[in-house]
C-alpha cells in the first residue's frame, strides 16, 4: 500500500514537472519564425536595433 502511493506521489510530480517544463520551453507566440523578424529594443530614450552595431568601447 505504501509502495502504490510513493509510486503515485512520485509520478504526479514527474507528471507536473513535464507540464511545467513544457510550458517553459515553448516559444511565447504561436508563430514558429518569431525569430526571423526581430523587434528594436528601447532602453529609456535611446532606440537599438539588430542592424545598428553596438558600441562597446567604454573611452
Amino acid at each position: 500500500m505504501v509502495k502504490k502511493i510513493i509510486l503515485l506521489v512520485s509520478a504526479a510530480f514527474l507528471g507536473a514537472g513535464i507540464v511545467m517544463l513544457v510550458q517553459w520551453m515553448r516559444p511565447p507566440t504561436e508563430d514558429p519564425y518569431f525569430f526571423l523578424n526581430p523587434k528594436a529594443t528601447t532602453i529609456g530614450d535611446d532606440y537599438h536595433s539588430i542592424e545598428t552595431p553596438i558600441n562597446l568601447s567604454f573611452v
